[in-house]
């Protein structure tokens, strides 16, 4: 819970939907360290968690030292924290799931800087709904937001009466995501003002697509599986896409490890 405006919608939706089927929301904020007015957001997120009676954990960490540690970049570094404090409070907390407020915009900046970098089906497939927490697979990830738009979750933050915080970083265009947000998108839609629809039905086409891959790849099984690899079928793999190819070397890997 960053206290943004998707996060904070997220929060409040969630807050409803415990109320009328019985579960209880826990929210966890995790201060990146990055900014001056980090700490700032810390206490606001607790006061807004406040106000709505929900209990807030939260964590800090500095994101920039670990990354200049690791020789990482502060995007992936300070995601890579987050998930790691998040899985813990969901540890903690007892909690059978993990929810973000990532919305239907995230999700076409996402599909749109994978085909940047370089991508195959399953990246262009963007953020499952449900999905494993990174780092702690067993665990559950679960964005019920990704159906709606950020003005939409602005819409539920004025509804309830609610400042959300502003992240003054997520204005900062030195961060791949912010560029692609502030400049990148906004370019694309002077050329195609249905650009952001265009990439999450392009998301939702390699979603279709990826579920027959991975049904192919389920069903190849192995000769035999020894202490030094698995034997297959020679025609039967050459008979794979490779995507397809790709998850079945995955799965056999995982199982070696297992």
């Amino acid at each position: 819970f960053s206290g943004g405006p998707d996060s904070l919608a997220c929060l409040l939706l969630m807050r409803e939907l415990g109320q009328r089927e019985g579960f209880e929301v826990v929210a966890a904020h995790f201060d990146h360290q990055l900014r001056a007015g980090s700490a700032a957001d810390l206490d606001r997120a607790r006061a807004i968690c406040g106000e709505l009676g929900i209990e807030c954990v939260t964590g800090e960490g500095d994101v920039g030292s670990v990354a200049r540690e690791q020789r990482l970049g502060i995007e992936e570094t300070a995601r890579r924290m987050r998930y790691q404090f998040l899985s813990f409070v969901a540890g903690k907390e007892n909690a059978d799931c993990l929810v973000t407020g990532h919305t239907a915009d995230d999700q076409a900046e996402t599909v749109l800087m994978r085909i940047i970098r370089g991508t195959g089906i399953r990246g262009l497939r963007g953020m499952a709904p449900v999905a494993g927490i990174p780092g702690a697979p067993a665990q559950r990830l679960v964005r019920p937001l990704l159906c709606l738009r950020r003005n939409e979750t602005r819409g539920i933050c004025e509804e309830a009466g609610i400042e959300p915080v502003h992240d003054t970083s997520n204005d900062d265009p030195h961060y791949t995501r912010n560029r692609l947000r502030l400049e990148t998108l906004p370019a694309l839609r002077q050329m195609n003002p249905s650009v952001d629809g265009a990439l999450l039905n392009l998301a939702e086409s390699a979603r279709q697509v990826l579920d027959g891959i991975e049904r192919q790849a389920l069903e190849l099984r192995p000769i035999m599986r020894g202490p030094v690899g698995t034997t297959f079928e020679l025609d039967a793999v050459r008979a794979l896409p490779t995507e397809a190819l790709t998850l079945v070397i995955e799965r056999e890997a995982a199982f070696g490890k297992a």
